[in-house]
């Protein structure tokens, strides 16, 4: 993987240098890697510029994963044809050599590269506080595991580089995506002892949620049991960051996208002095002919009187010739941060623990869940004598009303939870056809690996279904 071979010298001047919005310090274009591990302030800014990094590229966590994994699950639509790279993901139909499938897995493990070489850095210094030391290396561990989950997610059995050493990262095989989920939860719960119950003091934001602390590991630990299937472990931690008093769904839908949101988790800070977020640029670019709008299966999903509708989803243009476009990031462009991408947010927990308990057989403890969401949106609300049939359609509809546009949280789901018709396929095989028809096989359940990966090494094979 090429990006085993950047230098750390390079590494360490791109993080240092986009760090000085997060930390009260002045900016630097030239470090010496010497020195950068010798104090909790160096080694801070090291770990805080990848969170920069992953602001400034075509990666999974500034917006375009909401834009491609968006038109892949058919839940959004181009309006232009231009764009060859959009019309491969709306046509189910990417390749091994389309240059985003090559940038979402190098970013990938450039972040994974960059959390490794700063975990040996912290390691090996003397000199740091051991209170710093755990907390900085709870929060790489979160990073790494992370990363991991959105590559397995994405790209299935994926290398699990756990070194810095390209040499031996060179020799690794695909590892087995029980190994690569084995490994994300060793790092989040070693993240769940390291990490500190306070946020880390940021400086210059609006909000200090923009680095992970234990309830963020306790949060992300319970979405990845529920994509396990340990429906009690997600259960377990749902329940915890619920229970922690910390968080507060947000009555006024209008706060929930802003930095200061009561039920704001983890967000991203914004690195462009420009604008806020990727997908207020992507959605809102051009407001009288928008590039992305969703399909009617989306719009299909919403009661008239559902909040999210309206508040959440912009109408452009007067019927027959009506289109719907993602309105939860408003601020198209300002120097002034009022906005983060949101990466955790409380109402997942909920619906995590709502699917664990209907998972569990605890029926009317997952209708309980559901309904303080749907509450919130001023929806009808669930009886709590119904079908487990009704529950369980109802769960996976309020992940799609409350998480469109989002991350690709759609995609996710359609690819993880099993059919309802043939337990041995995936929702996708079920609904992605009806959307798109004749452009789906099951196969693309999985996106390709890239050509380039395959040619570098012979120990990297492709997924079935694709030609390099």
């Amino acid at each position: 993987m090429k990006i085993l071979y950047i230098f750390f010298g390079i590494w360490l001047a791109l993080i240092a240098s986009s760090c000085n919005k997060f930390v009260d310090v002045v900016p630097v274009t030239e470090i010496d890697a010497s020195v950068m591990f010798t104090d909790e302030r160096s080694a801070t800014n090291a770990v805080v510029g990848i969170y920069a990094k992953m602001q400034e590229t075509q990666s999974f966590f500034n917006g375009y994963l909401s834009r491609y994994a968006g038109l892949y699950s058919g839940e959004l639509t181009k309006t232009s044809t231009t764009n060859t790279t959009d019309i491969s993901f709306w046509d189910s139909h990417v390749q091994p050599t389309d240059a985003i499938i090559s940038e979402f897995w190098n970013s990938g493990y450039f972040y994974i590269y960059s959390a490794n070489l700063a975990m040996q850095k912290l390691a090996g210094s003397p000199t740091i506080p051991a209170k710093a030391k755990d907390a900085l290396m709870g929060e790489l561990r979160f990073l790494r595991a992370f990363v991991n989950f959105y590559l397995v997610n994405l790209y299935g059995e994926i290398p699990l580089v756990m070194t810095t050493n390209p040499d031996s990262s060179s020799l690794l095989n695909r590892a087995p995506q029980a190994d690569v989920y084995k490994q994300i939860v060793k790092d989040l719960n070693e993240a769940f002892k390291l990490l500190p119950v306070a946020y880390p003091v940021s400086y210059n934001a609006p909000s200090d949620r923009i680095r992970p602390n234990r309830a963020v590991a306790a949060g992300f630990l319970a979405k990845v049991y529920l994509f396990m299937r340990d429906f009690s472990s997600a259960e377990k931690y749902s329940s915890w960051v619920i229970d922690s008093g910390a968080y507060a769904m947000e009555t006024n839908l209008e706060n929930t996208f802003l930095a200061t949101s009561k039920e704001l988790i983890l967000g991203l800070y914004p690195t462009n002095t420009r604008y806020n977020t990727v997908e207020a640029r992507l959605f809102l670019a051009t407001p009288s002919k928008p590039g992305f709008i969703f399909t009617s299966d989306v719009i299909q999903k919403f009661l008239p009187n559902d909040l999210r509708l309206k508040q959440w989803i912009k109408t452009v243009g007067t019927p027959p010739n009506q289109v719907y476009v993602p309105y939860k990031y408003k601020v198209y462009e300002s120097a002034q941060v009022t906005e983060y991408t949101v990466i955790v947010r409380l109402p997942e927990l909920y619906l995590i623990r709502a699917e664990a308990n209907w998972n569990l057989g605890e029926y009317a403890k997952a209708v309980e869940d559901i309904n303080l969401i749907r509450a919130r949106a001023q929806t009808n609300l669930l009886s709590r004598i119904t079908t487990s049939d009704l529950i369980r359609q109802t769960i996976e509809d309020e992940y799609l009303r409350e998480f469109f546009a989002e991350s690709g949280n759609r995609w996710f789901q359609l690819r993880r939870l099993p059919g309802i018709s043939d337990t041995q396929k995936k929702r996708a095989d079920e609904i992605i056809p009806l959307i798109k028809p004749g452009k789906w096989e099951g196969y693309k359940i999985y996106w390709p690996i890239p050509k380039e990966e395959i040619l570098k090494s012979k120990y990297i094979t492709q997924n079935p279904g694709y030609t390099n």
